[in-house]
């Protein structure tokens, strides 16, 4: 059986206690969802993904190489990451693409930090 390639999953708490470590299935069981539709959409052919982020709003996937960050929130994983892949070809990279809003795909520019320059 080939293991498959997960991407590193950031913000997921990790207990351990009597000599079993686990994780709050609230929050695990969508992150199979998700992975099981980034497999399906065809995402990591299109952008790579570098890891996922687990966060209050939900999940956050980063893409490899600065392309930018999927907001996908907590469900249906499926019909927005193919809303990305339909709307990727018109977005410059390095985006945050927020896709938790029903038909819509919302886009910003990450905030940039200071240089340090004068």
């Amino acid at each position: 059986m080939q293991v498959p390639a997960l991407p590193t999953v950031l913000g997921l708490e990790v207990r351990e206690r009597d000599g079993t470590v686990f994780c709050d299935s609230a929050r695990t069981a969508p992150l199979l969802d998700l992975f099981d539709a980034m497999a399906a959409s065809g995402l990591e052919a299109a952008a790579p993904v570098d890891f996922v982020v687990v966060d209050p709003e939900g999940y956050a996937i980063v893409l490899a190489d600065g392309q930018g960050i999927l907001q996908v929130g907590r469900k249906e994983f499926g019909p927005r990451l193919e809303r990305y892949l339909t709307a990727r070809p018109h977005l410059e990279p390095g985006l945050e693409v927020d896709l938790r809003f029903a038909d819509r795909v919302t886009v910003r520019r990450p905030d940039r930090k200071p240089s340090g320059r004068s």
